[in-house]
């Protein structure tokens, strides 16, 4: 992957981070949102996905339906004030050592204005 920024927006699955861990995969593999990338230091800002609580949405957060994108098997709510930075390496973002980057798609287009009204609910900045 030369210019990790192209795939800003994308759905993937990774093994995010605890809070009482943040420097180590965490124990599920499960849906992230790339919200930004920095190419220079190799790594991604991602989204915590989860398929709980899909009916509340909070400040920062938002949901995408199997509708939307197929390859998601349920609802899912990104949490963008959980968003945490993580390198690229197979530890965070192959399901096995041996698999590939494990690609959802990519955030429905339509509503783009919508996702990023909710990131500067938690990133003002943005």
């Amino acid at each position: 992957m030369s210019q990790p920024s192209a795939l800003v927006g994308a759905i993937v699955f990774v093994w995010f981070p605890e809070d009482e861990n943040l420097l180590e995969p965490g124990p599920k593999f499960r849906p992230a949102l790339i919200i930004n990338a920095d190419d220079q230091k190799r790594q991604f800002l991602v989204a915590y996905g989860t398929s709980q609580h899909t009916n509340q949405q909070r400040a920062g957060e938002i949901t995408v339906t199997p509708l939307e994108l197929p390859k998601l098997s349920r609802t899912t709510k990104f949490a963008i004030g959980k968003a945490r930075w993580l390198p690229i390496t197979p530890e965070y973002f192959c399901e096995h050592q041996s698999s590939g980057f494990s690609l959802v798609g990519f955030f429905p287009k339509k509503r783009m204005a919508e996702l990023y009204q909710r990131a500067q609910e938690v990133i003002p900045d943005l």
